[in-house]
């Protein structure tokens, strides 16, 4: 184990600032993702807001001064939504280059992708880590680098706790389940046959769906999507379930 440097520690406190507002930027910008349009029935037009990708929208009513304030609105704080992400995603790349150079960006950029995506999604409350790679979280919390060979690792658990509504954890995923999510990091992500609580991608990067163990009176399989991963129970996950919510 050893102590991280002086430098190091500062641009950790840095790297802590920024990205608190860089998720913030990045979610309030993915709440414009779909949009307003203006759709004509019955020789009116009216207003619509969008919201999903398949383009099921509901209508805020007819043409109006109140309605069309109400767009420019929507047009005017997506601007101002993605100047601001913008900036901060710059700030945020010049800062990982900077913890590149004093070796303070250790975790596997993989695992990193897997982490943001969670963390920008609606499910970030969802999941957390509770494999090797969450010993990154611990060094960062104690202000040391432990020795690599203790966090070697080829995959990545994602721990669910049951007790969440399996169908309000598939909404937060917009429908597509957790491998939706590991599509938007890596395309090549697909689910292990006769190993459904696994996905791999094309450098043999696994990620493993795990549940604590449930009462027998709940046999359903747990997963979020058609095609999806479904979770594998995992004896004396209880406590880790019960610690909170979000990736460790």
């Amino acid at each position: 184990m050893t102590p991280l440097s002086e430098q190091q520690r500062l641009f950790l406190v840095e790297s802590t600032q920024i990205y608190a507002p860089w998720v913030q930027a990045r979610q309030h910008l993915a709440s414009y993702k779909y949009g307003m349009k203006w759709v004509t029935s019955k020789e009116r037009e009216y207003l619509y807001r969008v919201h999903d990708a398949v383009g099921n929208a509901k209508s805020l009513g007819p043409r109006s001064p109140e309605t069309e304030s109400v767009y420019q609105s929507f047009i005017d704080g997506r601007l101002r939504a993605k100047e601001r992400a913008s900036g901060l995603d710059d700030r945020m790349k010049i800062q990982a280059r900077l913890n590149k150079a004093v070796n303070l960006g250790r975790l596997p950029m993989v695992v990193s992708e897997i982490l943001q995506a969670v963390d920008l999604s609606k499910a970030r409350e969802d999941f957390r880590i509770v494999c090797a790679h969450a010993i990154y979280a611990y060094e960062s919390m104690a202000g040391v680098h432990l020795k690599m060979e203790l966090l070697a690792s080829g995959d990545v658990d994602l721990l669910y706790d049951p007790r969440k509504k399996l169908s309000l954890v598939a909404k937060n995923l917009n429908g597509n389940g957790l491998l939706g999510l590991l599509r938007k990091v890596d395309s090549t992500f697909e689910v292990v046959e006769h190993e459904a609580f696994r996905a791999v991608n094309k450098t043999g990067f696994m990620v493993d769906l795990i549940m604590p163990t449930r009462d027998m009176r709940h046999p359903e399989k747990v997963a979020f999507a058609v095609g999806d991963l479904a979770a594998v129970e995992v004896p004396n996950l209880q406590w880790l379930g019960a610690v909170g919510a979000g990736c460790v």
